[in-house]
């Protein structure tokens, strides 16, 4: 037998102000950030490559196979919600970021 689907999660209605759904998102964010990096981690690991695999150093910055990256600011988010989708920050999704660094196309 199935068990049974989780709950589903409810979200901040679209009439809620942009204020209330930035908190609702950043509120989000760090569950949805652990997830989505647990997520690009494990996909580079089922091609057969490594994550922690450094593959680029520039002077500030090491690049890895998988580096996470941190979260948009939520100055920008309120910048992009309100500019690109009309006020309606439910429509980021690029809030939890990160970067897949590979050596060739054949590894995407």
């Amino acid at each position: 037998k199935k068990p049974p689907s989780p709950p589903v999660q409810e979200f901040v209605p679209k009439d809620a102000t942009l204020e209330e759904q930035l908190d609702d998102l950043y509120d989000r964010a760090p569950e949805a950030a652990q997830k989505f990096h647990a997520f690009c981690r494990r996909s580079l690991r089922d091609i057969g490559l490594d994550p922690d695999v450094v593959m680029l150093e520039q002077a500030d910055k090491t690049w890895c196979a998988y580096t996470e990256g941190p979260l948009k600011s939520r100055e920008r988010a309120e910048e992009k919600a309100r500019d690109d989708y009309d006020g309606d920050g439910r429509r980021l999704v690029d809030v939890v970021r990160g970067a897949i660094v590979v050596d060739n196309e054949d590894d995407l």
